[in-house]
């Protein structure tokens, strides 16, 4: 199975367009439908991560690693 790491800040506007309040569950959708999955929700992050970029390079260090 290919592992998966889904990012997303909880502001970010993109990420669940039908319902842009609740981030967390358009993650927990995929978090229940995809089997490697691991995933780390932002809080405030937009969809650019602006301010959020060691966390999200620190992020992606640990799951490459």
């Amino acid at each position: 199975q290919i592992p998966v790491k889904v990012i997303v800040g909880t502001s970010d506007e993109y990420f669940h367009p039908t319902n842009p309040k609740d981030p967390k569950e358009a993650f927990n959708i995929l978090k229940s439908n995809v089997k490697n999955f691991s995933g780390k929700l932002i809080e405030n992050a937009n969809h650019g991560f602006a301010g959020y970029e060691d966390v999200v390079a620190d992020e992606v260090l640990n799951f490459v690693l």
